[in-house]
């Protein structure tokens, strides 16, 4: 089963594209090794591309005192060794190239992935020094932007995006314009005298002071974007909701909107619950099996069944929500509901079941006063 949900995500998930391609080819690798490789997340976060060499259709990750490998298989999409390869071509150019440009280049310029495609792990593999040694799954932002010097993913943010991937929550990322090409010189330059290359230590520090400083700047850019996320979501969950009382009232939609309904407000409702059920993880591991028996849902497992290392309380909460079928939908929120919900939250779970109740038909109308 848990083969079957990797190769839909590695069917889903792009390969080419900016920003698509970038999310893409690292999450490909990512589940290739978490699940096909069976490496622990907490090893996967500190793994270096010179952990890992490809041969003979063979990728083999060396850990502390383990090796693990992945073969090919004939479908490049569904490929390992292919998707770890993809990946090492990218993280080369965001170490070696820094530039966000050369990467939305060599994104663009790559070949759509289907079944028909080369093996490229059929390409020899030639690591530079720095990359090999820089972290293997970096954090990126929604604009394509890498962390300066290179970050690794923590083991809970590996975890977690693994799991939502197996979920079936693949996001579409924005497709960004080309950026600007940086590669014509100004008249003048060919006249600049040849100066020593390098760096004193005060430019250096001068330099990275002013590194920090502009990303100080831009702390509040990403709070800005995520509220304007959070406003779109809301909208969408209005218009939903809109769509589900004008179809109730049997009032006229726009073409098209009407199909939308049924579908629209059943993903809402699965959203409404996978927030509910993993806000609980802020409680301790040792209250979270009482209150999932006092709501009625699974009991949340410890351990990881693939791997053996002890979940989180976020990764507990998640089996979770995984188990509860959609039959269970309603149930379960009305049973939050009776457990107490912030007004917003009441007021929107409150909404979502209303439109699962049939409509009252009308039988009669009267005109006038009655008597």
């Amino acid at each position: 089963m848990i083969r079957g949900r990797v190769a839909a995500a590695l069917r889903m998930l792009p390969s080419r594209g900016w920003t698509g391609g970038l999310f893409g080819r690292r999450d490909r690798c990512l589940l290739v090794l978490s699940q096909f490789a069976q490496i622990p997340h907490r090893h996967l976060a500190g793994l270096v591309p010179g952990d890992i060499t490809v041969a003979d259709g063979v990728a083999t990750v060396r850990l502390a005192g383990a090796v693990r490998t992945v073969e090919a298989v004939d479908d490049p999409v569904l490929c390992g060794p292919c998707a770890i390869v993809r990946w090492l071509q990218t993280h080369e150019v965001i170490v070696v190239k820094i530039a966000t440009r050369a990467v939305s280049d060599h994104l663009r310029e790559a070949q759509s992935l289907t079944s028909t495609s080369f093996h490229v792990w059929r390409e020899p593999v030639t690591l530079a020094g720095r990359t090999a040694d820089s972290p293997l799954l970096a954090p990126v932002t929604q604009w394509g932007h890498a962390p300066f010097p290179l970050s690794a993913m923590s083991p809970h943010a590996v975890s977690r995006q693994t799991r939502d991937l197996l979920a079936g929550f693949i996001t579409v990322h924005r497709e960004l314009p080309a950026l600007p090409s940086t590669d014509e010189q100004p008249t003048t330059a060919a006249h600049r005298e040849v100066v020593a290359a390098g760096y004193s230590p005060e430019q250096v520090r001068a330099a990275w002071d002013r590194r920090r400083s502009d990303l100080a700047d831009l702390a509040g850019v990403a709070d800005e974007l995520a509220d304007v996320d959070r406003r779109a979501a809301e909208l969408d969950s209005r218009i939903a909701q809109l769509l589900t009382m004008a179809a109730r009232c049997d009032l006229p939609m726009p073409f098209g909107l009407a199909a939308m309904t049924d579908t629209s407000n059943a993903g809402h409702l699965r959203e409404l619950i996978r927030s509910l059920v993993l806000d609980l993880a802020d409680n301790t591991h040792k209250a979270l099996p009482k209150i999932c028996a006092q709501l009625g849902l699974p009991q949340p497992p410890t351990i990881d069944e693939h791997t053996g290392d002890p979940l989180s309380k976020r990764d507990r909460m998640t089996r979770v929500f995984e188990q509860i079928t959609d039959a269970e939908y309603p149930a379960v929120v009305a049973r939050f509901l009776d457990r107490g919900l912030p007004p917003a939250t009441r007021n929107h779970a409150h909404n979502l079941l209303w439109a699962l109740e049939p409509a009252t038909p009308i039988v009669e109308q009267l005109r006038g006063n009655p008597r």
